[in-house]
């Protein structure tokens, strides 16, 4: 079995990196990277989640390597690719869908004709059609949003600020896109009633973000609590007793 200070040194050439680069990103000096990938010292507990963050990889990784079912980040990159790539096309659907019941069946005011009512209920069809796409797409986005962050939590996956804003961005960005060339051209609804639909979808995303950090920031918390409490255990039990000369 490879041990740690391999994986350290594997995952370092894997990201592209130098040993001066590394140690750039990580605040110690190459020689101290050198030392972890030569086996003579060993990361703490901090220096680990600052190696899985530059590696992108998680910690059960870093220490016993990728064996059974072990999870690593390109499975939460590629459930994330997924998930933005439905969100995108289920908004292309919905958006035609209203957009056709708007530009091809426009609803006639007054006494309706044979044909008009016929006109009429193609439209009414269409419409709800986009509105029970649109819940389905609020629907799955906080469901799917919600495992891709218990995913995200079980495989304790580092995720620094930029790349939360970028899965915050990129989905919505994507739902946005493929509803604006209907938005725009519309002959009967204004843009926004395309556009609420991604920006719900947004305030879910932004939500479920802001928890997971929460969750993130009292684990740190309560790490720093703990190790505070260890340091001074041990300086309680370095003082000398009453007594002793």
């Amino acid at each position: 079995m490879m041990e740690m200070k391999d994986r350290l040194r594997r995952l370092r050439l894997k990201c592209g990196l130098t040993q001066q680069q590394a140690a750039d990103q990580l605040g110690i000096t190459r020689q101290a990277l050198s030392s972890y990938e030569g086996g003579r010292t060993r990361p703490d507990i901090e220096m680990l989640e600052k190696l899985c963050r530059i590696y992108e990889t998680d910690l059960e990784t870093m220490l016993y390597g990728r064996t059974g079912n072990k999870e690593n980040p390109s499975r939460l990159k590629r459930l994330w690719k997924i998930w933005t790539g439905v969100l995108g096309e289920l908004t292309f659907i919905s958006s035609a869908l209203l957009w056709s019941g708007n530009r091809f069946f426009p609803v006639s005011t007054g006494q309706l004709t044979a044909e008009e009512r016929v006109v009429f209920q193609t439209h009414h069809r269409l419409i709800s059609a986009w509105e029970a796409m649109d819940s389905l797409i609020l629907l799955l986005t906080l469901v799917s949003g919600i495992l891709l962050l218990w995913q995200k939590r079980k495989g304790r996956y580092p995720l620094p600020w930029r790349k939360r804003l970028g899965m915050l961005v990129i989905p919505v960005g994507a739902m946005v896109l493929a509803a604006l060339p209907f938005a725009l051209t519309d002959p009967v609804f204004e843009a926004v009633n395309y556009l609420i639909t991604p920006f719900l979808c947004g305030m879910r995303i932004l939500l479920l973000w802001l928890v997971d950090l929460a969750m993130d920031m009292a684990a740190g918390f309560r790490k720093k609590s703990s190790k505070g409490n260890n340091n001074s255990s041990q300086d309680k039990k370095s003082l000398p007793h009453p007594g002793e000369s």
